[in-house]
């Protein structure tokens, strides 16, 4: 099965040079050879240095861009600005290298192998393509791991990886950065305690889920993007170097990351 039409996209911090080379390695293996590293030099291996492929984003750790990702009075708890800033990095870089020949982008965090992501691929593809023609949001359904059922976590969509067209995936991570805690709310027509999990609970999930499609759709709800944008399938096997452990998929809805560890 040839992956020419893919790109791979790893983005923020892995565990170490070492678990990062691996990654890179394996989906070479499975026939994946379009892969762009957006992450920081104490992450990247040596031989990694000088690709072309490979964008360090060390700068943004100190001023002053620092504090464009992390403006004064924001919580050192909120890191969403350098997710973006990571993800997009790469993005660009994807479709500078690989935008002629790739069709589809799976972005995926630097320290999380799927190790059945050819077997994954093949079935994505084939949802992807029967999900075209959706409106002016995307012009397919983005595939990712779960969203959480907790009663007050609304858009809080697993953020470890997603794949879909390369322009839906464009789209959904060309968002603003945030210049002040989303507390007490981030939406005007939503109440704080109905969008988040407000005892100081991650924010990051929702707002990578929710911006790109409610800046053109300010009036939908969360179950109606729920159905009518995201494919959400659970049936993988994952590694999550950050904690030495599998991902476990099975009654994941509503659970948080290191519940669901195995």
């Amino acid at each position: 099965m040839s992956f020419d039409d893919v790109c791979i996209i790893l983005n923020g911090y892995a565990h170490d040079a070492e678990q990062l080379n691996h990654v890179v390695k394996s989906y070479g293996a499975m026939g994946f050879n379009n892969i762009v590293v957006s992450s920081y030099q104490d992450s990247i291996p040596d031989k990694f240095f000088n690709q072309p492929a490979v964008i360090l984003n060390d700068d943004t750790l100190r001023s002053p861009l620092k504090e464009v990702c992390h403006p004064p009075g924001m919580s050192e708890k909120c890191v969403v600005n350098y997710q973006i800033n990571t993800i997009n990095k790469g993005i660009v870089m994807a479709n500078y290298t690989y935008g002629t020949l790739a069709k589809y982008y799976f972005r995926c965090r630097a320290d999380i192998l799927v190790e059945d992501l050819d077997k994954c691929v093949e079935r994505w593809r084939q949802e992807v393509t029967i999900s075209r023609n959706q409106d002016e949001v995307f012009r397919s359904k983005i595939v990712q791991l779960a969203w959480s059922t907790k009663r007050k976590r609304q858009w809080y969509v697993y953020d470890y990886w997603a794949f879909g067209l390369k322009e839906d995936i464009n789209s959904y991570y060309n968002i603003n950065f945030l210049d002040r805690d989303p507390y007490p709310e981030l939406w005007n027509s939503t109440s704080t305690q109905e969008i988040y999990d407000v005892g100081g609970g991650p924010i990051t999930e929702q707002y990578l889920a929710s911006a790109h499609i409610l800046s053109v759709r300010s009036d939908i709800s969360w179950p109606e993007a729920r159905e009518r944008y995201f494919i959400f399938d659970k049936n993988l096997k994952a590694f999550w170097y950050k904690y030495d452990k599998h991902i476990t998929c099975d009654s994941m809805n509503g659970r948080t990351g290191r519940d669901f560890l195995q």
